[in-house]
């Protein structure tokens, strides 16, 4: 292996690892995935002369699969309802438009569908490092995800997907505007700040970026619950694995239809779940994240590659690197949605702590 192709390795390897500690550690890996996103290209410029041909295709697949584990620690970590499902539908209506966007090509869908969920992620996670969400009324947090959505994301887009601006290059032709922007935004951005927290009042906790320490100690919920396999939360998987998949396909060179996607993830998705049941019902636990997605990633190989030769439309449109590397992605995604969902987002939609809720019905019973 050159040296070019290890510096290659080790960036994508750090591009799929840092996004893994988002559920323990969400404000600093979230904005070490977004720095890493916007850094990578340049650092393997600089390194190896020139960016690895096809790689700006693997960023994008990168970027979703970041936004998509940032959204799994919400299911394991968010208590607060209006909260959850505020992020749950922002990450959703993000990936129609990405999908939407490399079915057709048309730039304007981004701006029509911005990614609001990773600013608003990283606005209630920076908040939480000192406050208590609990306590964040319906209107603030609706008013804070409006106010991402408008103010910050929307020119985003637009300068981006839109326009099409490089904005090292803008502030090098207009130096002098950029300084006085930047300074005119500083006095309106700090007072404003300084209101914010008076309006959030005293802390509730120490700064810490371990979201465990902000989580109750959760009791002993005994043996795992045995499910319906065909539930609204069987659907959901299949949605954002099969979004995943269809963004993935088009980002890669695997042709296939949205429709043969679609299908085939959900026939992987469901045999994952029956798979998982039966299993539970025979006293099988997965405790164990890493035992569960290598179990999992043979079961699927096999699920998927057996749909694939059964389909003669695939049979010339087969990449083993491909499936191989989908397979590891919708595999991981699956895994971690159902390691981290009894963790807590089945029970958000109260007002009171989840985990205390459990807590006085065991103790009630």
């Amino acid at each position: 292996m050159s040296g070019a192709d290890f510096v290659v390795v080790l960036v994508v390897l750090a591009r799929f690892g840092v996004p893994l500690l988002i559920p323990r550690f969400p404000l600093p890996a979230i904005i070490a995935a977004l720095v890493l996103d916007a850094v990578d290209g340049t650092i393997l410029e600089v390194l190896t002369g020139s960016e690895p041909p096809g790689y700006q295709t693997y960023d994008k697949a990168l970027d979703v699969f970041y936004l998509v584990i940032a959204y799994l620690s919400t299911i394991r970590n968010w208590r607060q309802m209006t909260a959850y499902r505020v992020s749950q539908f922002l990450l959703y209506y993000r990936l129609i438009g990405v999908a939407a966007f490399e079915l057709s090509g048309a730039r304007w869908l981004l701006l029509v569908f911005p990614n609001t969920f990773e600013y608003f992620f990283i606005w209630y996670e920076a908040l939480r490092t000192r406050w208590n969400p609990l306590k964040f009324a319906v209107a603030h947090i609706l008013i804070a995800a409006a106010a991402i959505w408008i103010f910050i994301k929307l020119p985003q887009e637009w300068w981006i997907h839109v326009a099409q601006l490089d904005f090292t290059d803008e502030v090098k032709a207009n130096p002098v505007v950029w300084a006085v922007l930047f300074a005119v935004g500083l006095a309106i951005l700090i007072p404003l700040a300084f209101r914010y927290k008076r309006y959030l009042g005293p802390p509730d906790w120490s700064l810490t970026f371990n979201v465990d320490t902000h989580l109750e100690r959760r009791p002993d919920l005994g043996p795992p619950v045995i499910e319906r396999v065909f539930t609204w939360v069987l659907l959901e998987k299949v949605v954002l694995v099969g979004l995943v998949s269809i963004i993935f396909s088009k980002l890669l060179t695997l042709e296939a239809s949205a429709l043969e996607i679609v299908v085939a993830v959900g026939v992987v998705v469901v045999v994952n779940a029956l798979i998982s049941s039966w299993l539970t019902r025979r006293g099988a636990t997965w405790e164990r994240v890493g035992v569960t997605f290598i179990v999992m990633s043979i079961v699927n190989f096999g699920v998927l590659v057996s749909y694939i030769l059964l389909r003669s439309s695939f049979e010339a449109e087969f990449d083993s690197g491909e499936i191989f590397f989908l397979v590891l992605v919708f595999t991981l995604i699956v895994t971690l949605f159902d390691h981290y969902r009894p963790m807590g987002a089945r029970l958000v939609g109260r007002t009171e702590d989840p985990v205390v809720a459990v807590a006085e019905r065991a103790g009630r019973g």
